[in-house]
C-alpha cells in the first residue's frame, strides 16, 4: 500500500461552467528524497494517470516529476513544456 499522498502543486485547468477539466500533478523532490518517492513516483507515472484518464475518457490527469539535480532553467523548461503539452 502506497499510503496517503499530496503533491506539491497541482495546475487546473477548467471548463466555461467552472468544472474541473484537467489536472496537471507536479511533485518535487529533493536528491535526498528521491528514493523513498521511488515507489510513489512510479504508482503516480505508470498508473495512476492511466487509470484516471481511462476511467474519465479522456487525458484529465498527467504528472511532472522535477528533482533538484535539475538546473533551475531544466526545472522550468520542463515544467513550461509539460504545461503546453497538457494544456493544448
Amino acid at each position: 500500500m502506497l499510503g496517503h499522498y499530496t503533491p506539491d502543486f497541482l495546475v487546473i485547468s477548467r471548463d466555461n461552467q467552472g468544472a474541473i477539466k484537467q489536472i496537471l500533478i507536479i511533485e518535487t523532490k529533493g536528491e535526498g528524497f528521491a528514493a523513498k518517492f521511488a515507489e510513489r513516483r512510479q504508482f503516480m507515472e505508470e498508473e495512476f494517470v492511466k487509470l484516471n484518464n481511462e476511467h474519465f475518457g479522456y487525458n484529465r490527469f498527467s504528472f511532472l516529476y522535477i528533482e533538484d539535480t535539475m538546473t533551475p532553467a531544466e526545472q522550468d523548461e520542463r515544467t513550461i513544456n509539460a504545461i503546453n503539452q497538457f494544456f493544448k
